[in-house]
């Protein structure tokens, strides 16, 4: 029964991820409300209120669901650092709406603490294996990264 609670959860949360970047095609972040994302998302306002608490949240539980584009696989390129950057961009570029977003409403500092933990998290292997040791290499890497995007 819980895993059928989470899946279901998982999928909500989907749901409202999902709305919500169409709904920023043609509005602004600060003029959605959670009853226009909940119908758009066929979901309950509770539904909501369960999983964020505010809109940008959906944003960045989004890019994290879908691991900022990294998508794991056998590909001996994915292991190639310039073909792990490389990801990162394309998923930039597919989403750009929620990148102006993040810009517009300044919240910069988030997403570089989104991407760092993400970095660390799934990639500290790769990183290493060029040279990049410290926390502070990491972090500096995801500046750059976040200095070309923005």
């Amino acid at each position: 029964m819980k895993n059928n609670v989470n899946s279901q959860n998982e999928l909500s949360r989907q749901w409202m991820q999902l709305a919500l970047i169409e709904l920023l095609k043609t509005k602004d972040l600060d003029d959605i409300t959670v009853s226009e994302l909940t119908k758009k998302a066929g979901v309950a306002r509770v539904t909501f209120y369960r999983n964020y608490v505010s809109l940008a949240d959906i944003i960045f539980d989004y890019m994290k669901m879908q691991n900022f584009g990294l998508v794991p696989n056998s590909n001996p390129l994915s292991q190639y650092l310039p073909y792990f950057i490389r990801s990162y961009f394309i998923f930039f570029q597919d989403h750009l709406v929620l990148f102006k977003c993040i810009k517009k409403h300044a919240l910069i500092d988030r997403l570089y603490s989104a991407l760092t933990e993400q970095i660390t998290n799934n990639a500290y292997m790769l990183i290493a294996s060029y040279g990049f040791e410290s926390p502070y290499e990491v972090s500096a890497l995801v500046g750059m990264f976040s200095k070309i995007l923005m």
